[in-house]
């Protein structure tokens, strides 16, 4: 039960932010121009602040387990392939294929990984999740740039020659490069800089939250009823139910499968929405999978939890 809790009380906060976001916007404050110039500020400024301290705050030098920093590696990459390949087989719309894949192969893990682990197995737990953002975060970003660079609304010719470039440029991919080119600096960054650095982080880890709300269209939500079912219960059961059979197969069992549990089984990134709308495919589609996978993920995660520490796997 105390899962379900840390759940709660780890997307609660967000869901009263989307919450605010939504009420911003019907009162004409967060839309138009304003709404588009702070979705550029997340994109280009705050998301890539955040990013880089998530990773320079938790040392992969220390790399407690490669193992499991393998195995996870090749499943979200594995995941990621099958996704890729499933979607455009049940979806004609490109932009939409790019967010329903996006939301599938990239999960919440900062917000939801470590607080998860730690409640599940305590320190132990919290350790190795801490150890895996190093890991999960520039993958789950390079990857995303790929997939919305492939499926933005843009010509063939246009995509085939600009996708590395927009992986190059993508501020999120800076942001993770140059957090994993400090870690390996032979000195620490002044302390003045890691807490300027730091404040502009907390700007990015609240307003992407508040833009989800404003760009929630609720009447458009009736219209994506098949989208958001597939990509919810494919996010929230099928991914886990693929991953967890084989990280058992391989011999995970309680602190690291409790780790690989908050990779795969939490609902998709925040970021992943202004990701998607800044690079041309559908937006407001991948903000309502955020949405609604939140709140569904309550649920489900106390039940994987539940179902694992019955046989004995946690």
């Amino acid at each position: 039960m105390e899962s379900f809790w840390v759940s709660f009380n780890a997307v609660a906060p967000l869901l009263l932010l989307v919450a605010l976001g939504f009420y911003l916007n019907q009162k004409g404050l967060l839309a138009g121009e304003v709404l588009a110039t702070i979705n550029y500020l997340c994109f280009h400024l705050f998301l890539p602040f955040l990013l880089y301290t998530n990773i320079i705050h938790n040392d992969v030098k220390k790399l407690l387990n490669p193992r499991l920093f393998f195995f996870v590696g090749g499943m979200v990459l594995f995941i990621f392939i099958i996704t890729s390949l499933f979607i455009p087989l049940v979806e004609k719309d490109s932009g939409s294929r790019g967010a329903l894949i996006q939301s599938l192969f990239r999960s919440n893990y900062v917000i939801l990984g470590v607080p998860l682990s730690y409640a599940i197995y305590g320190e132990q737990g919290s350790a190795i999740a801490s150890m895996l953002i190093a890991l999960v975060i520039p993958m789950y970003n390079v990857l995303a740039v790929i997939i919305l660079a492939i499926h933005g609304t843009q010509s063939d010719g246009e995509k085939k020659e600009n996708i590395l470039i927009k992986i190059v440029k993508n501020p999120l991919i800076k942001g993770c490069f140059f957090g994993i080119l400090t870690l390996f600096l032979p000195f620490e960054i002044p302390k003045f800089l890691d807490t300027t650095v730091s404040n502009i982080a907390k700007i990015g880890s609240a307003f992407p939250i508040i833009l989800l709300g404003s760009a929630l269209n609720l009447k458009g939500m009736k219209k994506n009823v098949l989208k958001l079912s597939l990509a919810v219960f494919g996010k929230l059961i099928v991914i886990p139910a693929i991953a967890i059979p084989i990280s058992v197969f391989f011999g995970f069992r309680g602190a690291e499968l409790t780790v690989i549990l908050t990779v795969f089984a939490t609902p998709p990134s925040v970021s992943s929405g202004i990701m998607a709308e800044q690079m041309n495919c559908n937006g407001e589609l991948a903000s309502e999978i955020i949405v609604l996978a939140s709140i569904f993920s309550f649920l489900s995660i106390f039940l994987w939890v539940f179902f694992l520490s019955y046989y004995h796997l946690l």
